[in-house]
């Protein structure tokens, strides 16, 4: 068998062509040919393992340049945390010593805030020490001397802390801290009065800031005192609520609740009230006793009435019931059993208010009668003297000129200088010239000198004397002359000073 020298396929013997490539085949061989092949696949044999080899050199070299370019990349890398690692060391290193050096002294805050956090943990006793530390950083700084003073409370000791707080509010009037902890330990004891006396003293900052612990006493709209009728009383109060007693004992949270007027019945009621604000602080007590008496004396009559007075011994009068007695004083409501009236009582002088007041032979007081009285010991410069009586009178007679001024200086002393006497001087005397001259010639200048001679010296002394003076002396004396032919000067005198007192 022979193989096909073209594509080495076995030839079956006999065959002249390759099944394969169908290639002829040459009986005789052709040694030249196979010789030439040979050497042509020899030399691309050794053609490919020489190019086999440079790709193996080339593939060698890239790799070593990739290996090396690595290597270059890892060192780089290496160095550079390398670097990074020492300037984070020295930073850490840096921020260690600073720190270090910071422990080294500890703040006022520093103390303060933990303090504070060991209050709030109720480890009372590390925190009464770590303030104590702070304390000495800073002696007088409110917000530790008040976390103190809490401390203080809290492990029980009351009343130090007490003693504490004040010391802190007397020395920091503006220190709300210390008023707030200050009431919380009052309003735990149920001790308003502490806390109105606290917040009543305090400046007008810390109450705006503690306004929800303030309360106003409760108003009565009715006066303490005795009433001959059944009288019914409202309460008012700055609070959000109002608790009463009328047995007069001492009001709480637990008396009644306030809604309506109180209606007060025959008999004697003590009335007390409180009024609580939204914080729970009750106000101090109001109270008022009431007494309904249908047969309780009625106010006194006083003489004389309000008004101005001049001159000496001026005096006042009280009337008095039987089985009563009188207690007076000035420019104060009187009491029972003090400056008993017994008479007259002269006059302070200058602007004050004359109070009486009754009380019965059973003890019940009265109505409460007052005056105002304005007293000079001297009276006004200034006298009403009438200068134009003599104008008044008939001529021709001597005597009457000379003896008017005197009888004329009369009027003055008269209890009523407005009521006109000089209205109509002459009309009058000429009309009943003979009634009755001298029926009442001197009751008016003597009946009440003292009453009102003072009250109004200075009211309309001259209005009258010279508004009418002239208005009819001519009229008369012309009218009735030849009625009249000698009427008596004297008895004109009487009928002009009769007349004005009998109207």
């Amino acid at each position: 068998m022979s193989l096909c020298p073209k594509c080495s396929a076995e030839i079956p013997e006999g065959e002249l062509t390759c099944p394969v490539c169908h290639t002829e085949i040459q009986l005789v061989p052709d040694y030249e040919t196979l010789n030439f092949d040979l050497l042509e696949k020899e030399q691309q044999k050794n053609a490919d393992n020489e190019e086999e080899k440079l790709r193996e050199e080339a593939l060698r070299a890239e790799q070593e340049k990739i290996f090396r370019r690595n290597r270059l990349i890892k060192i780089i890398v290496i160095a550079a945390v390398i670097a990074a690692l020492g300037i984070t060391a020295y930073f850490v290193w840096n921020y260690w010593q600073n720190n270090a050096n910071k422990e080294t002294v500890i703040t006022f805050d520093d103390y303060y805030q933990r303090a504070l956090l060991a209050y709030n943990s109720k480890d009372y006793d590390n925190a009464n020490g770590i303030l104590n530390e702070a304390l000495k950083l800073e002696p007088g700084n409110v917000d530790a001397l008040v976390l103190k003073a809490m401390i203080t409370s809290e492990i029980g000791n009351k009343y130090e802390a007490i003693t504490e707080f004040q010391t802190i509010i007397e020395n920091n009037p503006e220190a709300v801290n210390a008023y707030r902890e200050l009431i919380k330990i009052y309003l735990a004891d149920n001790d308003t009065d502490s806390i109105n006396a606290l917040l009543e003293s305090s400046p007008e900052s810390i109450k705006t800031a503690l306004s929800d612990y303030i309360a106003g006493a409760p108003i009565f709209s009715l006066e303490a005192g005795t009433y001959v009728e059944e009288q019914d009383v409202t309460i008012s109060s700055t609070g959000v609520r109002i608790y009463y007693t009328t047995d007069g004992s001492t009001p709480g949270n637990t008396s009644a609740l306030y809604s309506e007027p109180i209606h007060l019945a025959e008999g004697t009621t003590i009335l007390k009230a409180v009024s609580e604000t939204s914080a729970g602080v009750l106000s101090s007590v109001a109270e008022a006793t009431y007494i309904i008496d249908r047969n309780a004396p009625a106010a006194p009559v006083v003489t004389p009435g309000s008004g101005t007075y001049y001159g000496a011994d001026n005096m006042i009068t009280v009337s008095i019931p039987i089985g009563c007695k009188c207690y007076y004083s000035f420019d104060s409501k009187p009491a029972e059993g003090v400056n008993e009236y017994t008479g007259p009582v002269t006059m302070q002088e200058g602007d004050h208010i004359f109070y009486a007041m009754l009380v019965n032979e059973y003890g019940v007081s009265g109505a409460v009668a007052a005056a105002t009285f304005i007293y000079y010991a001297e009276a006004p410069q200034e006298e009403y003297t009438p200068t134009e009586a003599p104008t008044y009178y008939y001529p021709p007679a001597a005597p009457a000129a000379t003896d008017a001024p005197a009888v004329t200086d009369t009027p003055t002393p008269t209890s009523s200088p407005t009521s006109d006497p000089t209205s109509n001087p002459t009309q009058e005397p000429t009309q009943q010239p003979t009634q009755e001259p001298t029926q009442e010639p001197t009751q008016e200048p003597t009946q009440e000198p003292t009453q009102e001679p003072t009250q109004e010296p200075t009211q309309e002394p001259t209005q009258e004397p010279t508004q009418e003076p002239t208005q009819e002396p001519t009229q008369e004396p012309t009218q009735e002359p030849t009625q009249e032919p000698t009427p008596d000067p004297s008895e004109l005198l009487n009928q002009s000073l009769a007349e004005p007192s009998g109207e």
